[in-house]
């Protein structure tokens, strides 16, 4: 059951708000002092925030929490000084509106940079002693697969039924709605050797539901006091299971428990090891801010659920504008936290293997996003005015929603850099943008580059860092698009088996209008440059400006030239590539 903040509460919040908003709206223009400007944007984004902690459940603050607060509070002061600084003369009314919505989105940006050299430094809680334990809950291990490789998946549950819980409390169970009814017989044979013949198999036919539906057909089978979902690559490590009891039995509303995930399948091509790092950087600095303090994002495997929470909060099917939730993970998760539950983060590692391909990771991450539209539109009200939610994990939310927005918007700022004459908005903006992906490369090198340094890391932390970064802000961009205009969603499910890399040609072809996009704001910088700088008007501020607008497109265009050239297809090590074997995705 979710629990709203009392209307009262909500309507105070609210005024606050958008009265502070107002009154920044109509009063910052440039005849105001800097300082005066700066604090109306910074009392708008204060309120906001701590409306968040009025309106959220009041929970004991750690150390970690109040340092977080504090962080969180400096990097709005710093993000609404430097916007006001930079935000050129314009109509009050629309300079104001502008100031407040860069503020929000540049305050955001310096959020995940620290979050992300942070993550350099980054030591997780340690997980409660359970070494003398013997009354273990029961817990069904739960893998729901479509066309999955066969060797993939008995890895997968091998690896499950190898860990250390104890034989009698722990099942399994194994939804399969593939196609071919003989792949369909030679996974149930597979199964039927693993774990002495008690993983149960359940086929269903159709793809109606999708995943969710998989997983709602599991749950009715289901009657253990903890549900530890798989993926069908996913491989944990020896005391995986009993670490997340053990971490969850120690508060009742701790509804859920992700382990710290790490991409075990880098060496299997030269895109696969920057997919690896990339997907390892994010899904690990996810578990650095929940640890903080801050909202649990479970990403629907390698993550353990309490039953109980789980059927309060599901269906894991469930609908929003006639079209299913395709981030079924995404959204249990933000309904549990509006429901009073919060997340844990398992100082334990797990494996998975990123998308090999670039058509695969453009799929995943095109999913990805439009997951965060749908829980955004659908759900993200219904978690902001939640009683039950704490502010730091509201806020820590917004943002990583917010991040969504702000990389959708680089690509406008660099058309407009091209009209607005260094205005210092976008140079100011795509800076930001470029210390974020530096500081991304960054927490990559320094976190998982094990066992020694080198030159060679360090150029696939860059590529990581930079160049699939920016393919993601494309992929944001076009996502958030779709989604506004009710476009189809541009995704295909995928599986765990490798497609062949198609060549150059045929990768820029795939690309059309991010190629035609990048190749026309490289022509017109060039072009502006040059008429600009013959009539003696390119002054050193438009000059940066046009820069970083052109080097984003360049990063475009490197990424299909690096990633994009002919290769054979990656062929994964089902054996080779688990968690207890590779433990960094340089490995």
């Amino acid at each position: 059951m979710i629990r709203r903040a009392s209307s009262g509460r909500i309507a105070v919040a609210a005024v606050v708000c958008l009265g502070l908003a107002a009154l920044t709206i109509v009063f910052v223009r440039p005849d105001v002092p800097i300082w005066q400007r700066t604090l109306m944007v910074w009392l708008t984004l204060l309120a906001g925030f701590l409306s968040l902690g009025f309106l959220g459940a009041r929970h004991r603050l750690d150390a970690r929490t109040v340092r977080s607060y504090i962080a969180i509070l400096a990097l709005l002061l710093v993000g609404s000084f430097m916007a006001v600084c930079f935000i050129p003369s314009a109509w009050p009314f629309f300079q104001g509106f502008a100031v407040l919505v860069t503020a929000v989105l540049i305050s955001n940006m310096l959020y995940f940079i620290v979050a992300r050299v942070r993550l350099i430094f980054y030591r997780p809680t340690p997980v409660p002693d359970h070494s003398h334990r013997t009354d273990w809950p029961t817990v069904t291990v739960l893998l729901a697969v479509r066309n999955e490789p066969v060797e993939v998946v008995r890895q997968t549950i091998s690896s499950a039924l190898e860990t250390d819980y104890p034989a009698d409390r722990l099942s399994v169970i194994v939804v399969d709605n593939s196609d071919d009814a003989e792949h369909v017989q030679v996974v149930e044979s597979m199964l039927a050797t693993l774990g002495d013949g008690t993983v149960k198999f359940i086929h269903r036919d159709g793809t109606q539901g999708y995943k969710p539906y998989n997983l709602d057909l599991a749950m009715q089978h289901i009657d253990s006091d903890y549900v530890f979902l798989l993926d069908a690559d996913s491989t944990l490590t020896f005391d995986a299971l009993k670490a997340c009891v053990a971490t969850l039995d120690t508060d009742p509303k701790l509804g859920m428990a992700q382990l710290i995930t790490v991409s075990t399948n880098g060496s299997a091509g030269v895109f696969a090891r920057a997919s690896a790092l990339f997907v390892s950087m994010l899904r690990t600095s996810i578990g650095m801010l929940n640890d903080s303090g801050g909202f649990l994002f479970f990403y629907g495997h390698n993550g353990m659920w309490r039953t109980a929470a789980l059927r309060e909060v599901g269906p894991w099917e469930q609908y929003y504008r006639g079209r299913i939730m395709i981030g079924e993970d995404r959204m249990l998760s933000l309904l549990a936290y509006a429901a009073g539950y919060r997340g844990a983060t398992v100082d334990r590692l797990a494996g998975e293997w990123a998308p090999m391909t670039i058509n695969e990771f453009r799929s995943t991450y095109q999913r990805w996003c439009y997951a965060f539209c749908q829980s955004l539109s659908r759900d993200g009200l219904r978690l902001m005015t939640s009683a039950g939610a704490s502010g730091l994990a509201k806020f820590d939310e917004l943002q990583r929603e917010l991040n969504i927005f702000a990389c959708s918007l680089v690509p406008l700022f660099l058309i407009t850099a091209l009209v607005s004459r260094g205005s210092i908005i976008e140079t100011f903006y795509l800076g930001t943008f470029l210390l974020f992906e530096i500081a991304g490369s960054l927490a990559v090198y320094f976190r998982f580059a094990r066992g020694g340094h080198s030159a060679k890391k360090f150029r696939q932390a860059c590529g990581a860092g930079f160049l699939v970064a920016s393919y993601g802000s494309w992929i944001s961009a076009v996502s958030a698009i779709r989604f506004a205009l009710g476009l189809p969603q541009g995704w295909t499910p995928t599986s765990k088996s490798a497609d062949d890399s198609s060549g150059l040609r045929a990768t820029f072809a795939s690309h059309k209008v991010m190629t035609a996009y990048s190749v026309l704001v490289l022509a017109l910088t060039a072009c502006v440059y040059v008429v600009r700088a013959r009539d003696g008007e390119l002054d050193g501020a438009e000059a940066l400006d046009l820069g970083l607008g052109a080097a984003f497109a360049l990063s475009l265009m490197l990424f299909l030239v690096v990633y994009g050239r002919d290769r054979s297809a990656p062929v994964p090590d089902s054996e080779m590539m688990t968690i207890n074997r590779v433990q960094s995705p340089f490995e």
